[in-house]
């Protein structure tokens, strides 16, 4: 039986959690997830974060029965593709939260496959025996950049456009969802983690905290890390395994 486990924090700086997450258990056992790092003001970061998990969570409800590899990519991509239509929506119903959007990484876990769904900079990684390997490539500038060998992956995390991001919900209509199936065998676990985990602190590290932590407090572990290198962005974590 899989086991689930989340923790949020606004950290150290901020004045509110713009991040977002919920996750569920269907009846066959099947685990999701949505985790949102929200963007743009004062209150639209927030509201966009909430809408997407709350509209996944809703879709999430449509999982049942036996359904194929297949038809979980094309839930997740509807998902998040009904998600930011909602995103929109608010806009449009209320034109002061303009430019407001968010990162989503979502999953669905069954019969030992992680299927992920994300858009932004949220990331989606395996741990296990054999260490910890990143799932999700960042839609950021700063990846654009180490693509065309403009700067190496170690200065990433402490350039100053590291903050930027190429593609989010709720910016437009038209969504460009990334998918990743993986397995999950045996001992190994998924993380999902806004970039104000993954961000202060290397792979490597939060690989080493899991591992020295109980399962059920591992993500508050995760998030104290963060906030011990200053809790500059709001910092949220779901691990399951």
């Amino acid at each position: 039986m899989l086991r689930i486990v989340s923790n949020t924090d606004k950290g150290l700086v901020r004045d509110q959690n713009q991040d977002a997450a919920k996750s569920g258990a269907l009846a066959d056992g099947t685990i999701w997830s949505c985790v949102c790092d929200g963007m743009g003001g004062a209150v639209g970061g927030n509201i966009a974060s909430r809408v997407v998990v709350d509209a996944f969570a809703e879709s999430a409800g449509s999982l049942s029965g036996e359904y194929s590899a297949e038809t979980v990519k094309n839930f997740l991509i509807a998902a998040v593709n009904r998600a930011n239509a909602l995103v929109c929506q608010r806009i449009e119903e209320d034109p002061s939260l303009a430019g407001m959007g968010t990162t989503v990484v979502a999953c669905v876990v069954k019969s030992g496959f992680a299927h992920i769904a994300h858009v932004g900079d949220s990331r989606a990684y395996k741990l296990g025996p054999g260490g910890i390997a990143q799932l999700t490539k960042d839609h950021s500038m700063v990846q654009v950049l180490v693509e065309q060998g403009q700067i190496a992956p170690e200065e990433a995390k402490t350039h100053p456009k590291r903050n930027i991001i190429t593609r989010a919900v709720g910016i437009s209509r038209n969504v460009d969802v990334d998918y990743e199936e993986v397995p999950l065998e045996e001992g190994e676990m998924l993380l999902l983690c806004t970039d104000g985990v993954s961000g202060p602190l290397e792979d490597e590290e939060m690989l080493q905290i899991v591992r020295e932590t109980d399962f059920f407090q591992a993500t508050a572990a995760l998030v104290e890390a963060a906030n011990a290198r200053g809790g500059s962005d709001n910092a949220t974590a779901v691990l399951i395994g």
